[in-house]
């Protein structure tokens, strides 16, 4: 039987965890990205990396993103963030 050294992990297991990760889109940092994200962290005083997060979320089509980083309830750019945690 096949196990990912450093994992530990029968190769069963990494398959259906990687068949798991599948059903969701991976959204590539691009310059559209990188701009649009630029822009929020100008506009609305958010910090680049989460304003990185709000543009790629509404670039995907995510209109509700959750996160315990963000401030719930405000939203951006049709982007209403949640969070998870109350």
């Amino acid at each position: 039987m096949w196990r990912s050294k450093k994992l530990r992990l029968p190769a069963q297991q990494v398959r259906a965890q990687l068949d798991f990760y599948a059903q969701f889109e991976v959204v590539q940092v691009t310059l559209a990205v990188i701009r649009a994200g630029l822009n929020l962290h100008q506009t609305h005083s958010v910090a680049f990396y989460d304003a990185l997060i709000i543009a790629a979320a509404h670039i995907a089509g995510c209109n509700v993103p959750f996160s315990e980083g963000l401030n719930t309830g405000e939203s951006m750019t049709g982007v209403s963030i949640v969070n998870p945690f109350g």
